[in-house]
């Protein structure tokens, strides 16, 4: 892939040495999550932890509510005190925590919404941008971050791959001003500004992302022991390529498991589709799911994913990147509270060489609308995809039918992206019309006197041109089940 960023290697090294590294020498420590200018879940009782002197009393008092909340230090030092929290609001808080004659006092801290937001590069990437692939719009985003520095913070993850879970990690809290927002995630970001004007509460982000990684990094080792096909060939490539199985979840999030969160976000999948092991994304990543709801404790929380951009893969014409949506897709319809957004409109036609879209507010922004609408319950989001339901043949002509396209599609005069295929297999461009009493439509090609398969932005280098009535892309598909 283009900029693979072996820089990843040498940040990883750091990060685990520091992992090594750590100590717990004060009687009373704290994680770098649990520290200044932190976001704490409104309306819940939100877990703050750390270590102290084995069967110590430590305690902990907020300043919105006059009781304390004590936890006693298990035989390893280890603590865990619940706080109740008060409706999100703008107001910096302290919590001053005692024990071991002790006083750690935590300055900023704002109640609101955390997420979780993970995947590979594309959530990775940074306001600031990679060489050469910039983030539209980070020259505004960088002026006036200063804005938003009571209503976002960013806790970004250090690069940790370990054998065995962790109990910490780097990474502390950050204040949006126009120092720090170039170094946060961009779909981040997005997210938290654009459900910060819908809530009007901050929005806090947990960035834990990996440029380059596989879902199955992501599993924790029950979880993948689970697959016969994470077999030891396929672990040997994974780890040659530095993303070994389970060491992500390992060292980034079992870390953050006690974290009293809203939800996940996931912007990941490249990696799987440009493998031979893509069929098995579905599967691999409800899996995950699954694995993290178990290891955060908090009931089913949702998770919004990202569908994989357009990029060449193993070549612009060819269809590693349209399997690999397919599966991501597949794998959010395989579990409750998990949704996709599209993004196959969201590059530009000069960046077919570029897995990096410059685009990246559309994409926090649909993340943002799908938890208003599925988690928040704000009326008439714009989160409903068009997506193929079934398909009439009838000689050269099919129709298709569609979800959420009852008020037509757009540009109806121009319905480019289709090919059709008989019985041969072979795929043609199609023309394709829309009926826009039903929101069907009808494709044709001189070319193919017995349809047999319609395809729809289905290759690896594509940007989808039809919008329905939400302005959402028609998510891309196909009828067959050809190999």
């Amino acid at each position: 892939m283009k900029h693979s960023f072996t820089f990843t290697i040498r940040l990883a090294a750091l990060a685990l040495i520091a992992t090594m590294a750590t100590i717990h020498t004060a009687a009373l420590t704290l994680p770098q999550q649990i520290g200044d200018n932190m976001v704490l879940q409104q309306k819940t009782r939100a877990a703050l932890w750390g270590w102290a002197k084995p069967k110590s009393t430590v305690k902990v008092k907020c300043s919105w509510t006059t009781t304390p909340v004590s936890a006693t230090a298990d035989s390893k030092g280890r603590w865990l005190a619940k706080v109740p929290t008060v409706e999100g609001n703008y107001n910096p808080q302290t919590i001053t925590i005692e024990g071991d004659k002790q006083t750690i006092t935590l300055h900023n801290v704002l109640i609101g919404e955390v997420w979780f937001a993970s995947g590979q590069s594309n959530m990775e990437m940074t306001i600031g941008g990679y060489p050469a692939q910039p983030v539209e719009g980070s020259d505004t985003i960088t002026a006036f971050a200063s804005e938003y520095s009571n209503k976002i913070r960013m806790a970004t993850l250090a690069l940790s791959a370990t054998n065995l879970a962790a109990d910490s990690v780097a990474g502390a809290w950050k204040v949006c001003n126009p120092e720090n927002v170039s170094k946060f995630s961009a779909v981040g970001y997005f997210f938290a500004e654009t459900l910060n004007r819908l809530l009007d509460v901050p929005v806090g982000i947990i960035a834990c992302s990996w440029g380059g990684s596989y879902v199955e990094g992501w599993l924790p080792e029950e979880a993948a022991e689970a697959f016969p096909e994470i077999d030891d060939n396929f672990k040997s490539v994974l780890a040659a390529q530095g993303h070994s199985v389970s060491k992500l979840f390992n060292g980034m999030v079992s870390p953050l498991r006690n974290y009293t969160i809203r939800g996940f976000l996931w912007n990941q999948g490249e990696s799987n589709a440009s493998s031979d092991w893509c069929k098995y994304y579905a599967i691999h990543f409800s899996a995950m799911l699954q694995a993290w709801r178990n290891a955060f404790n908090q009931g089913d929380l949702p998770m919004y994913c990202v569908e994989i951009p357009g990029w060449r893969y193993d070549g612009n014409n060819l269809l590693m990147g349209a399997f690999g949506r397919e599966e991501q897709w597949k794998g959010a319809d395989m579990s409750d509270k998990c949704e996709m957004v599209s993004v196959i409109d969201c590059m530009h036609p000069d960046q077919s060489d570029d897995i990096h879209g410059s685009m990246k507010r559309p994409v926090g922004e649909r993340l943002a609308f799908m938890a208003a609408a599925k988690t928040y319950g704000l009326k008439n989001m714009p989160c409903n995809y068009s997506r193929f339901t079934k398909a009439d043949f009838n000689g050269n002509t099919a129709t298709l039918h569609f979800t959420n396209a009852a008020n037509g599609f757009t540009p109806h005069d121009a319905l480019v992206g289709f090919e059709v295929a008989g019985a041969d297999k072979r795929f043609y461009p199609a023309t394709a019309t829309e009926v826009w009493q039903t929101g069907d439509i009808t494709v044709t090609s001189p070319k193919v006197k017995e349809i047999k398969a319609v395809r729809y932005c289905f290759k690896n280098w594509v940007i989808g041109k039809i919008h329905n009535s939400q302005w959402l892309p028609l998510v891309p598909f196909r009828t067959d089940n050809w190999d």
